[in-house]
C-alpha cells in the first residue's frame, strides 16, 4: 500500500525578526510595519540592506549601528579619557578606569588629584587637600597632620578621596525597559524614581508584571467552503487581560497593540506575500480581506495574525487558521426559459452570461463552451418537429452555441391542460475535453396547440431566473421582458402558483404592486428555506396572452445550533465565563456566519441594575474569558448570515440563567476604586476597537454604581427619556471615579454610537450623580461637581443618550 501522507505542518512561528534578537546586547529591537520597510528601502543605496527591525543606539562605550556595536577606546577619545594628568587611563571594555592618585595627593584619578597640606588653613580654602564638601580635621596632637570628615548625605566616597553625587539608578533598581531617574542630594543616596511599565506590563515601575495578551483568529473560516473566486476574510481579535483573569484596566496600553496578517501555503515556509495584492485590506488589522482569485484554487493557507504591543516586539502573541480553497464551479445562465408559447412561436434561449467566476474577463469572453439537451417531459422522448431532432440528448459542446433557438413546430397540447412541456437543459464547459464541467441547469418550455387562424405575434414572457436562493431579509424583485404582441399591451397579472401562501394583493409583500413588468417583494415576506413559483400572464391589444413562470427559494435562516455557556454561577467581573455556540448551519452562499451574544440581565436585589449587554459579536462562535454583571443572567446568541437572515435567539438548553453574585469589594473604597478600574478598562477596551469587552466592563461598572434605589430611578428615567434629576441620581459617587466613568461612556459611544443606548445611559446617570442636584435642564452640577470643561461634556452626552 502507498505510504501514509504525513499531518500537515504546524503554522510557522511569527517572523518578526526582533524574536531572533538581532541587535547587540542591551539594544532595544523594534519591528517595523511595511509603510516603514517600504520607506526604509526608498532611502537604501544598491546593494544595501532593507531590514524589517531597526535597532536603538548602542550602549554607552560603544560605537555603531545597533546591530553591531564596537568598543570606543575612551583614553584616545578624549586627553587621557578625562582623567587627571596625574594618572594612568586604561581602557576597558565599554569604558575605562583611571589609576590612583600620587601618595602625595588626596582625591582620585576620576575626580582630580589635590595636594595633601599639613595644615587645614594654609593655603586658604584648600582644606588640607580634603574634598570641598568636607571637614579638614587639624591632628589632636598639633604635629601639623590633619584628616578629611565623612561626605554629607546623598553622596558616596570619602572626605580623602572624592564626595561623588549617589546615584540611585546604579543599582537598576526599575523594572527592565524603564525609565530610572535619580533623586539628587541631599535625598538618601538610594533615591530613585521609577517610570510607567513597558507596554503590556502594569506595576509601579519598579516591579511590573506582564499583562495577559490574548489572540484569535476565527476558527469558523476553517469549515468555509471557499473557492479561488470568493473573498476570503478572516477575523481576528486581541484581549489584554491580568494575570488574575480580570479586565487590565491598570495594563500599560500606550500606542496600543500593532496588527500583523502573514499568509503561508500548507508546508511551505515562504511567505506568499499580499502586500501587492490590488483590493486587500486588514494586513495590520484585525480583519483580513483578500479579494476573489488572488490565491490559487485546491491550496490550503495557513493565516497568522501576531499581535504585539506597538514598539515592543518580544511581547507579542499569535494565532492562526487554515483555510483551503477548491476549484469554483462553472455557473450556467440560462435565460429564455418558463415560457407558455403558442405552437407556432420560437423560443430564443440565451447562455452568454454564463461565467467562469475564477476567470477575471467579462461574460462572453471566457472562452466557454455550450451544450443544450432537449427531451418532452411527459414521454422522455427527444424534442422534434418532425423534420428532425431537436439539441438531441449527448449532443457535443460548442463555443458558438450561448445563443440558440427552440424552434417553432413542436407539438403542442390543449391551453386548459397546460399544454406540452418539454425539459431543455443546458451544460456549460471550459477546457475542451476533459476539462471543468458544470452541473446542468434546466428550464421548461409550454407549448399549446395555436388555434385555427391564430398568428405567431403573441407576447413572449421571460422571466429573470434564479440561480442560487435569495436571502429573505432584503428586498427581491423579479423582472419580466416581454417581446412580441400588439402595443400597447393591456395588462401585466402576477400570481403566486406554489409555495407557501403569500398574497401579491396586500402592500406590505408587494410595496410596488403587482401589475406591472417588475414585481418586488419586501423583505421577509416570503418563509426561509420555502420554494415558490411566481407566475406573470400579459395581455396585449389584441387580447393575445403569454405567460411566463420562474422558481425563487429563500435562503433558511441560520440553524441547527446550541448555546453553551460555564461555569454556571461566578462572581461579578471577575469569573471568566466560555460561551460556546456549536452547530449552526446555513446556505453555502451565506457563510461566513457572524454569532452576536448578548446577556440579559435580571437584578437579584431591589435596587440592582437590569438590562441587555452585547458581550461580542463576530466569527468566532467561541468566546473565552467573558466577564458578566452581578444578578440573574441569561446568556442568548443570534446567528447572522451573510445575507443578513437572522437565526431566533437561543438560550443554553439547561435554562441558561446564571447566578452571579456582586465583586467581593469589603476594603476600605474598594467599591469605588473597583468601578474606577472599571471604567479604565471599558475605556482602553473602546480605544482598541474591543465591542464586547468594553461593554462587559462597562455594564460592571455600572452595576457596581447602580447598587442603590436611587439608581434605579435614575436608570427607568433615562430609559424613559425624561432626563436626570435629583432624586434620580447616584449621590455620593467621588469625582474621581465619576470621571473615569465619564471617560469610559465617551470612548464607547464613539465606538458603538447608540447601538448601547440602554447600557451608556445607565453609566451616564452615574457620572451624573451629585450630592446637591443636577443644573437646570438636565445638567450636571451640586456642591461636588466636576471640573467644568468634563461637566460640560457629560450635560452633552447624557442628553445625546437620553433622546437615543
Amino acid at each position: 500500500p502507498p505510504p501514509t501522507p504525513p499531518p500537515p505542518s504546524p503554522p510557522p512561528p511569527p517572523s518578526y525578526a526582533c524574536q531572533l534578537e538581532p541587535c547587540f546586547p542591551g539594544v532595544v529591537c523594534t519591528t517595523l510595519n511595511s509603510v516603514q520597510i517600504q520607506q526604509q528601502a526608498g532611502g537604501v543605496s544598491a546593494g544595501g540592506v532593507v531590514r524589517d527591525f531597526s535597532c536603538g543606539a548602542c550602549p554607552a562605550g560603544y560605537q555603531g549601528d545597533g546591530v553591531n556595536c564596537t568598543d570606543v577606546d575612551e583614553c584616545k577619545a578624549v586627553t587621557n579619557g578625562g582623567c587627571d594628568p596625574l594618572v594612568t587611563c586604561n581602557n576597558t571594555v565599554g569604558g575605562r578606569t583611571c589609576g590612583a592618585c600620587p601618595t602625595s595627593h588626596r582625591g582620585d584619578g576620576v575626580n582630580g588629584c589635590r595636594v595633601i597640606h599639613g595644615s587645614c588653613d594654609d593655603p586658604p580654602l584648600a582644606r588640607g587637600g580634603c574634598d570641598l564638601r568636607v571637614a579638614c580635621i587639624p591632628d589632636a596632637g598639633g604635629g601639623g597632620g590633619n584628616s578629611c570628615g565623612p561626605c554629607p548625605g546623598g553622596t558616596v566616597g570619602t572626605g580623602a578621596t572624592s564626595c561623588v553625587e549617589a546615584d540611585g539608578c546604579t543599582a537598576n533598581p526599575c523594572f527592565p525597559g524603564v525609565i530610572c531617574t535619580d533623586s539628587p542630594a541631599p535625598a538618601a543616596a538610594t533615591a530613585r524614581t521609577c517610570g510607567a511599565c513597558p507596554p503590556g506590563h502594569f506595576g509601579d515601575g519598579e516591579r511590573c508584571s506582564v499583562c495577559q495578551l490574548t489572540v484569535a483568529v476565527g476558527k469558523e473560516i476553517q469549515a468555509f467552503k471557499a473557492t479561488r473566486a470568493d473573498a476570503v476574510v478572516v477575523r481576528g481579535s486581541a484581549a489584554v487581560v491580568n494575570p488574575n483573569g480580570t479586565a487590565a484596566g491598570a495594563c500599560i496600553t500606550t500606542g496600543g497593540l500593532a496588527f500583523k496578517w502573514t499568509v503561508r501555503k500548507a508546508g511551505v515556509s515562504n511567505i506568499t506575500d499580499l502586500s501587492e495584492v490590488v483590493g486587500i485590506t486588514g494586513l495590520e488589522g484585525p480583519t483580513l480581506t483578500v479579494p476573489p482569485r488572488s490565491l490559487a484554487a485546491n491550496t490550503s493557507y495557513d493565516f497568522l495574525l501576531t499581535v504585539c504591543y506597538s514598539g515592543a516586539s518580544r511581547n507579542c502573541s499569535f494565532d492562526s487558521a487554515r483555510v483551503t480553497l477548491g476549484q469554483a464551479a462553472l455557473v450556467p445562465a440560462l435565460r429564455g426559459g418558463g415560457v407558455t408559447v403558442s405552437s407556432l412561436q420560437a423560443v430564443p434561449l440565451d447562455a452568454s452570461g454564463s461565467v467562469d467566476p475564477e476567470d477575471a474577463a467579462a461574460a462572453g469572453l471566457q472562452q466557454l463552451e455550450f451544450r443544450w439537451e432537449c427531451v418532452r417531459a411527459d414521454t422522455g422522448a427527444g424534442c422534434s418537429t418532425g423534420t428532425g431532432a431537436i439539441f438531441p440528448a449527448g449532443g457535443a459542446f460548442s463555443a458558438n452555441a450561448s445563443k440558440v433557438t427552440l424552434p417553432a413546430g413542436l407539438p403542442g397540447g390543449a391551453e386548459s391542460e397546460g399544454g406540452v412541456a418539454y425539459r431543455l437543459t443546458l451544460t456549460v464547459r471550459k477546457g475542451g475535453v476533459g476539462g471543468r464541467e458544470s452541473t446542468p441547469v434546466a428550464t421548461t418550455v409550454r407549448v399549446v396547440t395555436a388555434a385555427a387562424g391564430a398568428t405567431a405575434s403573441a407576447p413572449l414572457v421571460v422571466l429573470d431566473a434564479f440561480a442560487s436562493p435569495v436571502p429573505s431579509a432584503r428586498r427581491t424583485e423579479i423582472r419580466a421582458d416581454v417581446t412580441g404582441g400588439t402595443r400597447p399591451l393591456a395588462s401585466f397579472q402576477w400570481s403566486a402558483t406554489a409555495g407557501p401562501d403569500i398574497d401579491l394583493r396586500d402592500p406590505r409583500v408587494t410595496p410596488g404592486g403587482r401589475s406591472g413588468a417588475t414585481l418586488a417583494l419586501a423583505p421577509s415576506a416570503m418563509v426561509p428555506g420555502a420554494t415558490y413559483a411566481f407566475t406573470l400572464k400579459v395581455v396585449d391589444a389584441a387580447g393575445q396572452s403569454g405567460v411566463g413562470s420562474v422558481e425563487v427559494t429563500a435562503a433558511a435562516a441560520p440553524s441547527g445550533g446550541r448555546l453553551k455557556v460555564e461555569p454556571g454561577a461566578g462572581e461579578a467581573m471577575k469569573t471568566p465565563f466560555r460561551v460556546e455556540a456549536p452547530g449552526w448551519t446555513a446556505d453555502a452562499g451565506a457563510l461566513p456566519l457572524v454569532y452576536r451574544y448578548t446577556a440579559v440581565v435580571v437584578a437579584a436585589a431591589p435596587g440592582g441594575w437590569s438590562g441587555r449587554v452585547l458581550l461580542a459579536e463576530g466569527t468566532r462562535n467561541v468566546v473565552d474569558s467573558v466577564l458578566l454583571p452581578e444578578g440573574n443572567v441569561t446568556v442568548e446568541v443570534t446567528v447572522i448570515d451573510a445575507y443578513g437572515s437572522e437565526s431566533s435567539p437561543a438560550v443554553a438548553r439547561d435554562g441558561g440563567v446564571i447566578a452571579v453574585a456582586p465583586m467581593n469589594v469589603t476594603a476600605a473604597g474598594g467599591a469605588d476604586k473597583a468601578t474606577a478600574a472599571l471604567a479604565q478598562g471599558a475605556a482602553a477596551a473602546a480605544a482598541n476597537g474591543d465591542v464586547g469587552g468594553a461593554l462587559q466592563l462597562l455594564a460592571g461598572a455600572t452595576a457596581l454604581t447602580t447598587s442603590t434605589t436611587a439608581a434605579a430611578g435614575a436608570n427607568n428615567a433615562l430609559s424613559s427619556g425624561t432626563g436626570v434629576n435629583a432624586t434620580s441620581a447616584v449621590a455620593g459617587t467621588p469625582v474621581a471615579v465619576r470621571l473615569a466613568l465619564l471617560e469610559a461612556v465617551a470612548q464607547v459611544t464613539a465606538l458603538t454610537g447608540l447601538g448601547a443606548a440602554p447600557v451608556l445611559r445607565t453609566a451616564a446617570a452615574a457620572v451624573a450623580a451629585a450630592t446637591a442636584g443636577t443644573g437646570a435642564n438636565g445638567g450636571v452640577g451640586g456642591a461636588d461637581e466636576l471640573p467644568p470643561l468634563a461637566q460640560a461634556r457629560a450635560t452633552s452626552l447624557l442628553r445625546m443618550l437620553a433622546a437615543a
